[in-house]
């Protein structure tokens, strides 16, 4: 436990070379002790793969959520959580790697399993279905990457407020299709309600609060209000100069 939580700090603070030397301390003794079918064992792959995704090293990622994949089915069952969680983050490495078709596979089965385990109403269900919007956004899919990202704000609007920054995310998320769409007027109606959100929540000197700034400018400026542009591409300047 000690050698996979320094692990984890070293993880947290971008030390992946000594992460990934703790963590496989780790995954050798646990091996020995506990046993290759373990759920701790799993666990300990999770974050092994967890590294690997933070270095862009993809297939070696993949190999050890896969790894914990496997065990999981098994010790814990295809309905648990943690499992979904799994493949939570398998979809995320396909989604990285552009493997759209795999991403929304291992996404979608997540969806179903947390609809069962955890409820619709859960912040986790949320953020998967915020996940699935975004593979669809990718995809230039906007009508169902809309119907995902709506179905999200939803259940966040309830789980979390609609004063918590996450639910800022997804109406920023929103704006963006609707920009991509070239529907303006909703981009931008999205785009203030985020602003106004993260204002509160994060502050006005968070970068966050920034980079809705600039995509409020970027929406007046594709309209011809330069004036507006100015103004927020200006604030967004200010913020980021300090």
């Amino acid at each position: 436990t000690t050698l996979n939580n320094i692990g984890g700090v070293y993880n947290n603070i971008g030390g992946y070379v000594k992460a990934l030397e703790y963590y496989h301390r780790c995954e050798r003794i646990q091996a020995t002790a506990l046993g290759e079918s373990h759920p701790d064992y799993a666990s300990t792959l999770n974050n092994i793969a967890g590294v690997y995704d933070n270095q862009g090293e993809y297939m070696k990622a993949l190999e050890y959520y896969h790894r914990c994949e496997c065990i999981q089915a098994t010790a814990l069952g295809e309905s648990h959580p943690s499992y979904a969680n799994t493949l939570n983050n398998i979809a995320t490495v396909y989604l990285k790697k552009g493997e759209y078709v795999k991403a929304l596979e291992y996404y979608h089965s997540c969806e179903r399993i947390q609809a069962t385990a955890l409820g619709e109403s859960h912040p986790d269900y949320a953020s998967t279905l915020n996940n699935i919007a975004g593979v669809y956004d990718n995809q230039g899919e906007y009508m169902k990457a809309l119907e995902y990202y709506h179905r999200c704000e939803c259940i966040q609007a309830t789980a979390l407020g609609e004063s918590h920054p996450d639910y800022a995310n997804t109406l920023n998320n929103i704006a963006t299709v609707y920009l991509k769409k070239g529907e303006y007027v909703k981009a931008l109606e999205y785009y203030h309600s985020c602003e106004r959100i993260q204002a509160t929540a994060l502050g006005e000197s968070h970068p966050d609060y920034a980079t809705t700034l600039n995509n409020i400018g970027g929406v007046y400026n594709n309209i011809g209000g330069y004036v507006k542009a100015l103004e927020y591409y200006h604030r967004c300047e200010r913020i980021q100069a300090t």
